[in-house]
């Protein structure tokens, strides 16, 4: 796995009158890792491989949308037992069979790429007033229970 990344983390201090001060701090972190080699078993499927995509990404299905009546389930290829108002998977192997070989590995895991925060303190004397946020980029999130 090749993994890269860097943080920064930029602070302002300024004491704007003998009793009363301002700090501003802000940090940004950005990662990536890729699959170089992986021994993986023959896949039926190219895009089923790992090598070359973020360590973790899941093997998915691909929703394009979603069954407006019986005639459109009718005319794509469907799970059986698929109804209006189901999702639609698309068919990626191009078989007119959605099975195992139509899931993808998503370029996406479960730990995001970005993470940043802000933290903004104001002093006056003997007290302070702190406010901190902090969030991160997309990331995916399994609906599977029991995944982390």
């Amino acid at each position: 796995v090749d993994n890269r990344g860097f943080e920064i983390d930029a602070g302002f201090h300024k004491k704007i009158t003998p009793v009363l001060g301002l700090d501003i701090t802000g940090n940004f972190s950005w990662n990536k890792n890729t699959v170089v080699f992986m021994d993986e078993p023959e896949v039926a499927v190219p895009w089923q491989r790992a090598t070359g995509l973020p360590y973790g990404s899941h093997l998915v299905y691909k929703a394009i949308g979603i069954f407006k009546d019986q005639a459109h389930v009718d005319s794509y290829p469907h799970w059986s037992g698929a109804k209006p108002g189901d999702v639609i998977f698309e068919d990626v192997s191009g078989d007119k069979v959605i099975n195992a070989d139509d899931r993808i590995l998503l370029d996406k895991t479960d730990a995001p790429r970005i993470f940043y925060g802000l933290m903004i303190d104001l002093t006056y004397k003997n007290w302070s007033l702190s406010l901190q946020g902090q969030g991160q980029g997309s990331y995916y999130k399994s609906p599977i229970e029991g995944n982390r």
